[in-house]
């Protein structure tokens, strides 16, 4: 299970950096998160912020999927 999150993180975050997204994905063993923002995310403002920064790329793709 690990491996394969690990691979699925890897992929994550390849397709991310692809588009030019920021972001992180820490992991422990078999679980990942993916946090939309440049820095390490180390608290709850961090996370926060994290999901406020991802608004304008979810509108985008949401538009573009709408097109």
């Amino acid at each position: 299970m690990s491996r394969t999150a690990t691979t699925n993180a890897s992929a994550a975050s390849s397709a991310l950096s692809a588009e030019g997204v920021p972001h992180r994905v820490p992991w422990a063993g078999s679980m990942f998160s993916i946090f939309f923002r440049e820095g390490e995310v180390r608290d709850y403002d961090d996370a926060v912020g994290a999901v406020l920064a991802a608004l304008p790329h979810a509108a985008r793709a949401a538009a573009r999927a709408e097109a």
